[in-house]
């Protein structure tokens, strides 16, 4: 099936060509700013972020970093809910 799809070369070029990636960038930094000002509680998030990425070098550690922060987090979160449900269970199931 993917032999019958036919790719437009042309629209391919100046999708890529309009792209700028310096515009793009700051597009981010002000959507992430206006996110901080409607959710200040956020911030001391932001500064681990920005400690944690100050050192991480090139692009591809940066995102590796941003993964085991991710995951180091959904792991925390995880406890936090195997605690609650532990907490939970001996009240719902009592009749």
């Amino acid at each position: 099936m993917a032999h019958r799809v036919k790719i437009d070369a042309s629209f391919k070029a100046a999708e890529v060509k309009d792209w700028d990636p310096e515009s793009e960038l700051s597009r981010a930094l002000k959507e992430r700013e206006a996110f901080l000002e409607a959710h200040p509680r956020m911030r001391c998030y932001q500064r681990e972020i920005d400690r944690v990425l100050e050192n991480s070098g090139s692009a591809e550690n940066r995102l590796s970093v941003l993964c085991l922060m991710i995951e180091g987090k959904l792991q925390e979160l995880r406890q936090q809910l195997q605690k609650l449900y532990s907490i939970l269970m001996p009240i719902l199931s009592q009749p």
